[in-house]
């Protein structure tokens, strides 16, 4: 049985302010052309070594070969794709809220797809208002065009494998966790399901063999761990009747009130799933993980401590936490 210690950190401050800089416009014509397999496709060369497959229907990257090479390579493409968000030249496609692109947003699309950027952390602006289909914040594209300059030097601060906080937050709580080493995120998958975000490892196209994520509920009157943990693990019995619960001990430090680990096996969908649940004065969050497979789940049980052991609690009001 694995030992598990969270080491839970209450942060009162958040992100740094970065200097714009001078850059001049060098954007390179770029070329996109159709795919033959596929009418609403098109290829898309974002630089000498980056291309993508733009899926025009719904107006969003394509999750495709191309993009699992570019995924793979990335520490050695980043730099050069952070430089194209310079390039404003027009492309001949529009992004999910029937913005045109340009071929800089497109490289900020592609980098916000593959690492998460934390938009509070490093712009100083929550962008979280989604329009219906769509995954792209509302406003952030026009963020992106009218601060070119202040967007390069802020993703260029981070050094190419530095993991990206993803800020999660209710009326009550507010935390932010941190993408494991050599995953992704993936934000489109799991607003389907109410989610902010899966992770998942990045040799994977989806999230379906091994995932995690996290979710903050904010407490109602009388509302107790023990309550809550029984509440799911209600739910969770309705759909898998014959399922296996078995419960160790979790090691919070303030402002965590009581911590504790489910271990849920004989499912039907999956392997294992493991749910480490925290309660404060004012919330619960759940950090789940959980693989379709025993060799998947033994392979990457790292990453999920890893996700735990960078999960940061940031106070009760998201509004306070925009001022700091």
């Amino acid at each position: 049985m694995r030992k598990l210690l969270l080491l839970l950190v209450f942060v009162v401050g958040c992100g740094s302010e970065h200097n714009n800089s001078e850059s001049n416009d060098d954007a390179q014509k770029s070329t996109s052309q159709p795919n033959d397999n596929y009418k609403t496709d098109l290829i898309i060369q974002v630089t000498e070594e980056v291309r993508i497959t733009w899926d025009v229907n719904s107006s969003s990257i394509k999750e495709d070969s191309l993009l699992t090479l570019v995924k793979l390579d990335f520490n050695e493409t980043r730099g050069a794709l952070v430089n194209k968000i310079l390039n404003k030249s027009p492309m001949p496609v529009t992004d999910c809220n029937n913005r045109k692109l340009t071929m800089g947003e497109i490289a900020f699309l592609l980098i916000d797809k593959i690492e998460s950027i934390p938009y509070f952390t490093l712009f100083e602006i929550q962008f979280d208002v989604l329009n219906e289909n769509c995954t792209t914040p509302t406003g952030l594209l026009d963020f992106v065009s009218s601060n070119r300059d202040k967007v390069v030097v802020a993703l260029s601060s981070q050094s190419s494998d530095q993991k990206a906080w993803t800020v999660i937050h209710g009326e009550q709580h507010v935390f932010k966790v941190e993408t494991p080493r050599d995953w992704v995120r993936d934000t489109e998958s799991a607003q389907k399901s109410g989610l902010v975000a899966f992770f998942y490892p990045k040799e994977f196209n989806s999230w379906n063999k091994v995932y995690a994520f996290a979710q903050g509920y904010d407490k109602t009157e009388g509302e107790t761990l023990k309550t809550f943990k029984e509440n799911n693990i209600n739910r969770m019995r309705k759909r898998y009747p014959e399922m296996e619960v078995n419960e160790n001990k979790a090691v919070g430090n303030p402002p965590i009130l009581r911590s504790t680990m489910l271990t849920f096996t004989n499912l039907t969908d999956r392997h294992k799933e493991e749910a480490v649940y925290l309660e404060t004065e004012t919330s619960f969050v759940v950090l789940v993980y959980a693989a379709s497979t025993k060799d998947y789940f033994d392979k990457y049980v790292n990453g999920f401590d890893e996700f735990i052991q960078n999960f940061k609690y940031l106070g009760t009001n998201i509004e306070e936490f925009r001022k700091k």
